[in-house]
């Protein structure tokens, strides 16, 4: 008779979720005690036949509510969530749901669910499924959708099941294989068993361990680390599996079997406890038999390495009947979150929905109860039974019930929140977290989701924005494929028995968290003596493959080293720390540093090199030692005096033979071996860092205060000079870095905007703190402050850079708000960092220059354990990479390829020893040349010595990566080696993330920075140049200490200074610097001031008894630069040498601005605020005419308006009736060209042509059309051409005409130009000009500024650095030599008089006869002097203005001055003047120079 199943095995949570994850429950155990279930977290136990499920089973319930809870912690898009008030979904605007399948502990059961969700693996991709789905509410999805996003495996089914698994993998479906056996990496759950062990103190153990891969993993790491913990194993014993799939097993020989092996280990010596490796069925089996074998277990000690999934009464018998029994499981005990839970299901009244419909079955199956009358069961004897009525749920637990939850919760937790956050990164990427799920994500692949956001996911249970337990810790690793938790705590709880009861209470008494051990209960430490160090005879010392061996008993073996003896008796020392330290760093713990492993096979392949090669030592055998220091102080600090004393054991070598020492030491530990070495005149050569630096203690890296001069050397070069700093306040390097960081800076005017300190914290702790400096670099930045320098360690980097992800996640912080730039502690670590990189729009970092040594790299990953016997540690390594060796390597697979780091010290140390043997070949040569290439055999230790330091630091050699190249220390002890900079940039990439990755943009190498174009990504996706962004102070700069201007100060006893803000320089490769001298244009600009102010200051009449100065700023044609400056001197913030001088902006009597266009708008722009009299002398826009724009602004030029009706003059006079106009788009050129077709309009001149040439045009190609048109328009009748010309236009335009006219296509005479400049700078000799007219306001010479300027000398004129410069430049000289012959004075200067002197003089010249009426306005009846009022009053500067408009007055070439009401000047023009042109003076320059 067939049965039904009346229990769902499949139950959907969240069925309007948009995305679901499939769960794999094992629903049962078969009734067959010794059969394993197959699976570790179960809903229910096998039941009779082929598919029949059992009894449910408590930790599956747990696991699937954990699942239920954890998921709608996950939905939650509102409320409270323990103390946090969360406003959407842990996705934004996404939900999700579970397909829940209970597999009843069947492979077949499993495989079911998972094909009914895919019915890919099913039925293959082109089969159409014909068979209903068992579950008509899950909708099948095809392979390439994420309605269903993968499977969540808590039974190990998809490993186990035949043909699953494969095609898992080819359909790129992803899977979490998550049992909760083998949650824990082995690494970690066998690390942490060890160190209990070595602090339980056995004097000695037995292993028992089960054979599955998993245990055996974990049972290595023992057996690998005891020694090194001073645990004594005196055995281990396998323990055979039980297979399901055995017809063969018979239990009682089952039973017979377990019970002799675990005599074995209880009997095979004194022991203090026995130690379990084992999951499932075989450890109950193993329990089972220490019940049976009471009379030999009852006096030890059993420490089981995993709690048992079923039979805790089992258990709870053992504690009863041992000596003790503790249990190895991840820490907390309870999770109070998910215990207050649990509690509330346990009610009757509890809703009977399809979700609660497995929880109450399992609370009805526990209390013995229904709910239902109607449910009966029947008894043997085939009567009816009615069970009672539930009256209530409460259970009766005790704490290892609580424990066991625990266990059975931490996979499904787990595994939802790795795969949610997965999701979540997706989102972020492809939605650019905007919420809901957006067309790319719902359009991502399996294989997408796995191998770019699933395989290389890291996070944290307890990291910020968590949702999951509190109290859980670890999460997974990038490296980790499976998706295990790694990195929690794990706790050693003691189990002990209640009494008057059966239950038993749980102690925790030790946890483990990152190799650091807490004795939480030390009285439930064993008082038990500990096996001193070489003395336990019967510990077992165990080979790799110690599980294909018999039990034995061997002696430990010495210390492990490498020496290679020389018959020279010349041996180089290296000194590596090869394994990472105990927990109190005092040993060594069990686990290889590969990144050293690599260094030692780096200088032992040096040594090979050097011994082989052809000039260095020829005739020398060089030897070698390596010594393990493990990172320890300590250690290192024995091994070295043991070295200097020959006493090392073991090791037969003498000081004597030593010749120099290589290390890979911190800091402070290669400082004090450095300075005990340097006493015997012995030279150290650390490969990182040193705290202090010597003729005999050398570095090979760059030191970090090269870093940070280079740090600035790049914000300088970026025209960068306000930014912010981070420090990691307690590492002795970075604080160095910083404080040379500072110093740099300041004297390179940069200011710090913002100087924060990171302090060692715990992680929540420090993630707040990182929170709120990101709230403060936001605000910084927002001020100015877009450069971020970071000197920070590698985990404080981490930190930062999380709160700053978190800020951009937030949108808080948009990413091209910081530019990071961090010295190589970043650059040579960016790979630990590539999960930030796509939250960070810029970033420059640092990297060491050393490259790979390409030789070095092919004999590295060639080497393999039978290869490399010299070093005992690779074997170690090797096991610790791959898990095994020799033999274990070939069972159908490739032998595996050691990975090869790429990372600085390697070749440094390659790089040091080949510098030694140039050296130590160079001393053979010069004290022993008659030893035929042997060193002197009489030659004193200490001159030998001596010598060779003295070669050592001032040999060149080659660059072992860069041949081109030379190595060679410098006069501070360290290494030239360059440094790289790098960017981050984000490539283009055919998947739908984007990938990033670091160019190299310049090199920094003796003082010398060369850098590239660094790019800057913005939020939105787009690029810049960082050089064209700003990282300068915009608002609340008063506090900074900002760097003072390119500026000259004339003082002012009686504090009254007039501005200028001319170009002295042209302008630099980037917007705030400056370039060259300006010719001597800039300096004639600056004489002119200096000469128009010492006239006004000697005349009595002009300011008596005041003496005024100025402040000249050079723009150098950069009008961000000249902003930036004049802001600073207005608002205050320059030196306070400055300030002292010049104490507040009400000083500043007037300002006169040179130039033209754009650049006098800005300056125009920051002084009309404090409406400071500003005089222009080359400003013409027509622009400037509006006096409410521009109300306190006067101009000297005349405006382009006159220059257009200047040249519609000269066209009526001429009556030239049509002409053609060629123009440069810019500003000036176009406004002069619409004024003049306005004015000739009116007279009813015409023109044919007007032809705008773009800016960025310069080819002598456009010209040429430009040329042609010209033609085409005269033949018309438009033989005169109006060019009004940039002088980039100016040039190509008559280089053009020259060439037509050279080919004969164009002749003197054919066209007649009219032009606003002179040509004669763009054509070769002055027939060109025949027929070219230029009007231009007139300019007169001024001799005496002339004779003024003819007059300095260099030893005479020491006012300004500027003038210093042009000296340099003009006479080619440098020190001494300008100061003789041709260069000592300006007597045969060919001085051409700039256009700007006379406009710029004058202008000075007017301001200050403009404050002398002032003052007598406001010092009424003073003679001379100034008094309080002259800038008190608070209309003192509408009074300024008010008087220099009104003032006629004479400029300093003779010529009158009146401004019109709209501000500029308006002097009328000689009555013979033939060009009446609005009333201004006028120059007509004719043919070859005629004035009109």
């Amino acid at each position: 008779m067939d049965t039904c199943e009346i229990r769902p095995r499949q139950v959907t949570l969240n069925p309007d979720a948009q995305a679901f994850i499939v769960t794999l429950f094992a629903s049962s155990l078969t009734t067959f005690a010794l059969l394993p279930a197959g699976v570790v977290v179960s809903a229910s136990q096998a039941g009779d036949g082929l598919y029949g499920c059992g009894q449910w089973r408590g930790a599956g319930i747990a696991a699937y509510n954990a699942l239920r809870w954890s998921l709608a912690r996950a939905n939650l898009d509102t409320g409270g969530l323990g103390s946090r008030i969360v406003s959407d979904s842990f996705v934004p605007g996404v939900k999700f749901g579970l397909h829940v399948y209970d597999s009843c502990g069947r492979d077949s059961r499993a495989a079911e669910g998972v094909g009914e969700v895919f019915p890919v693996l099913r039925e293959g991709p082109s089969s159409a499924s014909s068979c209903p789905s068992a579950s008509s509410s899950i909708s099948s999805s095809s392979n390439d959708t994420l309605q269903s996003l993968g499977v969540m495996d808590l039974t190990g089914a998809t490993a186990t099941h035949p043909g699953l698994a494969s095609l898992l993998r080819q359909y790129k479906v992803p899977v979490l294989h998550l049992p909760p056996d083998k949650l824990l990496p082995p690494l970690h759950r066998g690390q942490a068993l060890v160190e209990f062990l070595g602090q339980l103190g056995w004097t000695s153990a037995s292993l028992l361990t089960a054979q599955d891969q998993y245990s055996l993993s974990v049972a290595k790491v023992v057996t690998e680390e005891a020694p090194a913990r001073n645990v004594c194993l005196s055995t281990v014993v396998k323990v055979p599996s039980l297979t399901q799939d055995d017809p063969s097993l018979d239990p009682a020989q089952v039973e017979l079997q377990y019970r002799h092996l675990v005599r074995t280990a209880v009997a095979s010596g004194r022991v203090s406890g026995v130690v379990v490796v084992a999951t499932g069925q075989v450890l109950l089996q193993i329990l089972r038999a220490v019940q049976a074998e009471s009379s030999n277990t009852r006096g030890l000690v059993w420490l089981l390495s995993d709690l048992p999934e079923d039979d805790l009464d089992l258990v709870r018998d053992i504690a009863r009947l041992v000596k003790g029994l503790q249990v190895v499981g991840t820490a907390p005990p309870a999770f109070e979150e998910f215990e207050e839970h649990w509690r509330t299901l346990q009610d009757v009244k509890l809703e009977p929905t399809p979700d609660n419909e497995w929880v109450l079955s399992y609370l009805q199956q526990e209390k013995g109860c229904s709910l239902d009358p109607e449910l009966v069961d029947k008894e043997e004897n085939g009567t009816v039974k009615l069970p009672p009525v539930c009256l209530s749920f409460r259970m009766k637990e005790d704490e290892l019930d609580v424990l066991a939850r625990s266990r059975a919760v931490l996979a499904p937790v787990h595994g939802l929140f790795t795969i949610l956050t997965a999701l979540k990164n997706a989102w972020r990427l492809k939605c650019r977290n905007r919420r809901g799920a957006c067309p790319k994500l719902q359009k991502m692949s399996h294989e997408e989701l796995l191998s770019d956001y699933l395989g290389p996911l890291r996070f944290q249970h307890n990291g910020p924005g968590s949702r999951s337990m509190r109290g859980l810790t670890g999460g997974k690793l990038r490296s980790d494929s499976t998706s295990r938790l790694s990195g929690s705590v794990v706790g050693l709880y003691g189990i002990l028995p209640e009494r008057g009861n059966n239950t038993v209470s749980v102690r925790q008494v030790m946890s483990f968290d990152n190799s650091t051990v807490d004795v939480l209960s030390p009285a439930l430490l064993p008082r038990a003596s500990t096996c001193p160090k070489g003395t336990c005879e019967t510990c077992l010392t165990l080979s790799s493959d110690f599980m294909e061996q018999q039990n034995v008993t061997v002696v430990s073996e010495a210390e492990q080293h490498i020496f290679m003896p020389s018959v020279d008796h010349v041996v180089v020392v290296g000194l590596f720390p090869i394994h990472e330290p105990s927990p109190d760093g005092a040993d060594c713990s069990v686990k290889v540093n590969g990144a050293t492993l690599q260094e030692v096979e780096a200088f032992l392949w040096a040594v090979d090199q050097i011994n082989q090669h052809a000039q260095l030592l020829p005739s020398t055998s060089l030897g070698a030692l390596v010594l393990d220091t493990c990172g320890s102080r300590i250690r290192t600090m024995n091994q070295v005096t043991s070295l200097v004393k020959s006493s090392l054991p073991g090791i037969n070598i003498n000081l004597d033979d030593v010749r120099v020492l290589v290390t890979s030491l911190d800091p402070e530990t290669a400082r004090v071996a450095g300075e005990m070495l340097s006493s015997l005149n012995v030279t150290s050569i650390n490969i990182g860092p040193s705290q202090a630096h010597s003729p005999y203690t050398l570095q090979m890296s760059p030191p970090i205060n090269m870093e940070a001069e280079a740090m600035v050397q790049i914000l300088r070069f970026l025209g960068w000079d306000y930014v912010s700093l981070v420090v990691s306040s307690e590492d002795t390097e970075n604080v160095a870095g910083a404080e040379a960081f500072r110093t740099v800076a300041q004297a390179s005017r940069i200011c710090v905007a913002l100087d924060l300190k990171m302090a060692p914290l715990d992680p929540q702790a420090a993630a707040i703190l990182a929170d709120q400096m990101v709230e403060q670099l936001i605000e910084k930045a927002a001020g100015g402050a877009r450069g971020l320098a970071l000197f920070l360690t590698l985990e404080d980097t981490r930190v930062l850079l999380r709160a700053v992800q978190r800020a951009v996640v937030t949108s808080r912080l948009l990413r091209h708000q910081l530019v990071l730039l961090a010295p190589s502690t970043w650059g040579n670590n960016k790979e630990m960092l590539q999960e930030f990189e796509g939250d960070l729009g810029g970033v420059l970092v640092l990297r060491d220059g050393q490259r790979d040594v390409r030789d070095f790299i092919a004999h590295y990953r060639l080497l393999t354990p039978e290869k490399n016997t010299r070093n005992p540690w690779f074997t170690q390594y090797w096991r610790q990479e791959f898990g095994c060796v020799g033999e274990d390597c070939h069972e159908g697979v490739p032998l595996p390829v050691v990975p090869y780091i790429s990372m600085p010290s390697t070749p440094r140390v390659v790089q040091a020893l080949f510098s030694f043997g140039a050296a130590l070949t160079q001393l053979i040569e010069h004290l022993c040349p008659q030893h035929d290439g042997t060193l002197c055999p009489g030659l004193p230790k200490w001159r030998q010595r001596t010598v060779l330091n003295e070669f050592l630091r001032n040999t060149e050699v080659s660059r072992v990566d860069k041949p081109s190249e030379y190595f060679q220390f410098t006069e501070n002890f360290h290494g030239n080696a360059p440094l790289e900079v790098l960017s981050l940039v984000r490539r283009p990439s055919s998947q739908l993330s984007p990938t990033y990755e670091y160019e190299k943009v310049g090199r920094y190498v003796d003082s010398r920075l060369t850098l590239g174009n660094a790019m800057m990504e913005y939020h939105n996706g787009s690029f810049a140049r960082m050089d064209q962004m700003a990282s300068t102070c915009l608002s609340s700069c008063s506090t900074c200490q900002h760097q003072a201007s390119d500026y000259l100060l004339v003082d002012s006893p009686d504090k009254l200074y007039l501005a200028v803000t001319l170009s002295v320089h042209q302008k630099g490769e980037r917007p705030l610097e400056c370039g060259s001298l300006d010719g001597d244009k800039g300096i004639q600009g600056v004489e002119s001031v200096l000469w128009a102010l010492d006239r006004l200051n000697n005349d009595p009449k002009v300011l008596p008894g005041v003496t005024l100065g100025a402040i000249v700023l050079d723009a150098c044609r950069s009008k961000e630069k000249i902003v930036r400056d004049l802001t600073n001197f207005l608002t205050g913030r320059t030196s306070e040498s400055v300030r002292k001088k010049v104490p507040s902006v009400d000083t500043i009597m007037g300002l006169v601005a040179t130039g033209e266009g754009e650049d006098v708008r800005q300056v125009v722009d920051v002084t009309q605020p404090y409406a400071i009299t500003t005089i222009a002398t080359q400003a013409t826009a027509t622009a400037y005419a509006n006096t409410h724009r521009f109300p306190t602004m006067l101009r000297l030029a005349p405006p382009n308006s006159v220059v257009g009706r200047a040249i519609a003059s000269l066209l009526l006079y001429w009556r030239w009736e049509v002409f053609s106009i060629v123009y440069s788009e810019s500003n000036t050129q176009t406004d002069i060209q619409k004024h003049l077709v306005k004015a000739t309009e009116t007279h009813g001149l015409k023109p044919i042509m007007k032809e705008a040439i773009p800016l960025k045009v310069e080819e002598g190609e456009y010209m040429l059309a430009v040329w042609r048109r010209l033609a085409e328009a005269a033949a018309a009748g438009a033989r005169v051409v109006v060019a009004l010309l940039e002088p980039h236009h100016a040039g190509p335009f008559l280089q053009t005409a020259a060439a037509l006219r050279a080919r004969g296509l164009v002749h003197q005479g054919d066209l007649v130009f009219i032009m606003a400049e002179s040509p004669w700078p763009y054509i070769n000799h002055e027939s060109e000009a025949l027929g070219m007219m230029v009007v231009r306001p007139i300019n007169s010479h001024v001799p005496e500024f002339q004779s003024y300027f003819k007059s300095l000398s260099l030893a005479n004129h020491t006012a300004y650095p500027w003038f210093h410069e042009f000296w340099a430049q003009t006479f080619r000289c440098q020190g001494a030599s300008c100061f003789t012959g041709a260069a000592r004075n300006l007597s045969n200067y060919k001085l051409q008089q700039a256009e700007e002197v006379v406009n710029t003089a004058s202008a000075i010249t007017i301001l200050g006869r403009a404050l002398e009426r002032w003052r007598r306005e406001a010092c009424p009846g003073l003679a001379s002097g100034v008094c309080e009022e002259l800038t008190s009053d608070s209309q003192f500067r509408d009074k300024l203005f008010m008087y220099t408009r009104s003032l006629t007055s004479h400029g300093v070439d003779g010529r009158p001055i009146t401004f019109t009401v709209e501000g500029h000047n308006s002097v009328c023009c000689p009555a013979d003047t033939q060009l009446p042109a609005h009333g201004e003076s006028w120059e007509l320059w004719a043919g070859a120079g005629g004035d009109v």
